[in-house]
């Protein structure tokens, strides 16, 4: 559907074109035309379509499945939590934030505190 907006819209635009060649008044003849409504109205809907499609697309979660930054591993050492074998993005970013809200991540011969391994 969208497509078939997308080229009727550049239909209308070629209509524009050769209205602009023909007339020193195109102005006026043009907004007069049902041809210019049209045009307005499709172009108003494309708008509104892409601007609901950009609120509809979740934020990727991706990274979080990505493996740990040296980064985070040198900092969760710091801290004293264990660092688990295949840690992602995720969990590490999850550890630091739980450790800056309360400082209770930390580890006791290698279970978190929390419980959460």
């Amino acid at each position: 559907m969208n497509a078939q907006k997308t080229q009727r819209l550049a239909e209308l635009e070629a209509i524009n074109t050769e209205k602009d060649k023909g007339s020193k008044s195109t102005w006026r003849n043009w907004t007069r035309s049902n041809e210019f409504f049209e045009m307005i109205d499709l172009r108003t809907e494309l708008a509104n379509e892409k601007i609901a499609a950009k609120k509809k697309s979740p934020p990727s979660n991706a990274w979080r499945n990505d493996p740990a930054t040296e980064k985070q591993i040198a900092y969760l050492r710091n801290l004293g939590i264990a660092i688990e074998s295949g840690m992602t993005k995720g969990r590490a970013s999850d550890l630091i934030e739980m450790h800056k809200a309360d400082g209770s991540v930390g580890s006791l011969n290698g279970w978190y505190k929390d419980g959460s391994n």
